[in-house]
């Protein structure tokens, strides 16, 4: 018997406890879940059909509301600004920010003096 080759029990390779068989290991890398193509078809098409109504409501709106609002339409059609630096990466940033005790105290005495 060739130990390459998956075990299938059944017809999605899992067994009676619903646990990937033995050497298989589940939906292919970059493949899309079903699941969540399915939402995001569903929120999609809400959203489609309700956009008529935001012009009607705006009004509405409190000044905070309507920031709020723009804002979250922004980020459906805006691309994610990004950048090749890595100092500005998130590990960059969470390295910076962080400090032994002693370095947080220089820090403060720092920040104190600047403001």
């Amino acid at each position: 018997m060739n130990n390459d080759k998956p075990i299938i029990s059944d017809k999605n390779g899992r067994d009676s406890k619903g646990r990937f068989a033995e050497g298989n290991n589940g939906r292919p890398k970059g493949t899309p879940n079903k699941t969540t193509r399915d939402v995001k078809e569903f929120i999609t098409k809400f959203l489609n059909d309700k956009a008529f109504e935001i012009p009607l409501i705006w009004d509405a709106l409190d000044d905070k509301d309507k920031a709020t609002l723009y804002l979250h339409l922004c980020k459906l059609v805006l691309p994610k600004v990004t950048t090749n630096d890595p100092s500005t990466s998130d590990r960059a940033m969470i390295e910076q920010t962080t400090y032994t005790p002693k370095q947080a105290r220089q820090r403060l005495k720092e920040l104190e003096e600047e403001y």
